[in-house]
């Protein structure tokens, strides 16, 4: 059996709004996230991430198919 190339996060302990993704709990992510960040990735490599706990924002662009 192959193992599949791309991995995709669990959506354990996030919601979702208006054009992106929020953290409601984070420990349930299993990721280094904080409670209350939001998030998305877009087509061409691109994403963004708001993190207030922290006080800290990411644009990301890498204009890249496929992404």
């Amino acid at each position: 059996m192959s193992q599949p190339i791309w991995s995709e996060p669990s959506a354990e302990g996030i919601g979702y709004g208006l054009g992106m993704a929020v953290v409601i709990d984070a420990p349930t992510t299993q990721l280094t996230r904080s409670t209350g960040e939001y998030f998305w990735g877009g087509a061409a490599s691109t994403a963004f991430w708001i993190d207030q706990a922290e006080d800290m924002f990411v644009v990301f662009m890498a204009q890249l198919m496929p992404s």
